[in-house]
């Protein structure tokens, strides 16, 4: 599956890794209905940011949260959405590969992370890891991370959502 792109010009990540993460979960989407989803996105974060600096400057946790609760619950009730490593300080990066790896071995499941330093932040989605990489779905055509990359420096785990279907929801 190709990912959804976004302009080198904006801060959308956050929107385009909701989008491709519940590709990945629900199935593949088609590109109107997900054209969609993103002008549904943008209203709804409209409602607690202003839109011309989420459009420059990206959206936080806060936004993430909002846009799950406003539109993706309503759109797609039968995605289930967790953050597993929620008000942690310091989680080390082995626990956060474990545990990844560990909820992403299931099929219809995909983590959206936050990578980068406090200056240039990055919004992406994990659809596999394996010992030694994150593979990923990303606005940014990033195919993969490489784990001795990863320090707590560039990788957020306490920013990260697990997402799956609901049991018993086919599709």
């Amino acid at each position: 599956m190709e990912p959804h792109c976004q302009g080198s010009l904006d801060g959308l990540c956050g929107f385009y890794s909701i989008i491709n993460a519940v590709r990945l979960v629900v199935g593949n989407i088609n590109s109107t209905k997900c054209c969609g989803l993103l002008q549904k996105c943008l209203l709804a974060i409209e409602e607690i940011h202003k839109l011309s600096s989420v459009i420059s400057y990206g959206i936080g946790i806060d936004g993430v949260a909002h846009i799950f609760k406003s539109v993706i619950e309503k759109e797609y009730p039968i995605v289930k959405r967790s953050k597993p490593f929620h008000k942690r300080r310091n989680v080390p990066i082995d626990e956060f590969w474990v545990r990844t790896q560990e909820f992403l071995s299931v099929p219809n499941r995909a983590a959206i992370v936050l990578l980068g330093t406090e200056d240039v932040l990055h919004w992406t989605v994990v659809q596999s890891i394996s010992n030694k990489r994150i593979y990923l779905l990303d606005s940014c055509c990033y195919r993969f991370v490489n784990r001795r990359n990863c320090t707590p420096e560039n990788l957020w785990p306490t920013m990260t959502y697990f997402l799956e279907r609901k049991e018993n929801e086919n599709g």
